[in-house]
């Protein structure tokens, strides 16, 4: 059996050599750490692989056609939108991905951008530092205000939980609704008309490319 882990993981090569050990002694294991957009170089390093590992790195159906040998494609990273799915489904080869790994971390990033267009802290930390004022740079508090969920999966349900520490009203929308106390769950155009934030947390698939376009916004 050959493990490839086809691109840089943020891992380093020594640590990822040592898992590999423990867990397939008998494998051959090979790390790249480079990245490549180059179709005949991506299928080389896949082409005598078992198992490929990557993060990001987009797979196009040429390139997972030159994988001829491979079984398993595991995703360090939670979306699969850069995978060919239905060519892997046809092939049987299996797709797992790192569902929640960065749950907190993604609802901690929503709160920053949020706060800082709501409070202008990049501009204020410029006119603080260029001897400016706060004129014009007061911005709005989270206390108050109407706050839609679009997407109601792990990191959804804990940025509806933040926002309402924040004092926020909240809504959602989900294709599964879920209980979450004090969350009101409403129609997709009632969530849009209704909030002055929202916040997105859906995969991107066939079904959910194009839920927020220009008619919605």
């Amino acid at each position: 059996m050959k493990i490839t882990v086809i691109e840089p993981l943020g891992v380093e090569k020594s640590l990822l050599e040592t898992l590999a050990r423990k867990t397939a002694p008998d494998a051959e294991f090979v790390c790249y750490d480079s990245r490549t957009e180059d179709t005949a170089a991506l299928i080389e390093r896949g082409k005598d692989s078992d198992i490929i590992i990557l993060a990001n790195q987009p797979v196009t159906e040429a390139v997972l056609a030159g994988w001829q040998k491979v079984k398993l494609l595991a995703v360090a990273f939670t979306g699969v939108d850069h995978i060919p799915l239905a060519a892997c489904r046809e092939r049987k080869i299996t797709v797992c991905n790192c569902a929640g790994y960065a749950t907190a971390a993604v609802a901690d990033l929503v709160f920053g951008m949020l706060i800082s267009r709501y409070r202008n802290l990049e501009a204020c930390e410029n006119a603080v530092r260029t001897g400016g004022t706060k004129a014009g740079l007061i911005g709005f508090e989270l206390e108050g205000k109407t706050f839609g969920i679009v997407g109601a999966g792990a990191i959804g349900c804990r940025v509806a939980r933040i926002a309402q520490a924040f004092g926020c009203t909240v809504y959602a929308w989900s294709r599964t609704q879920k209980k979450i106390e004090g969350v009101t769950w409403t129609d997709l155009d009632t969530l849009l008309s209704a909030c002055d934030i929202v916040s997105l947390h859906v995969p991107l698939t066939e079904e959910t490319r194009g839920l927020i376009n220009a008619e919605k916004l």
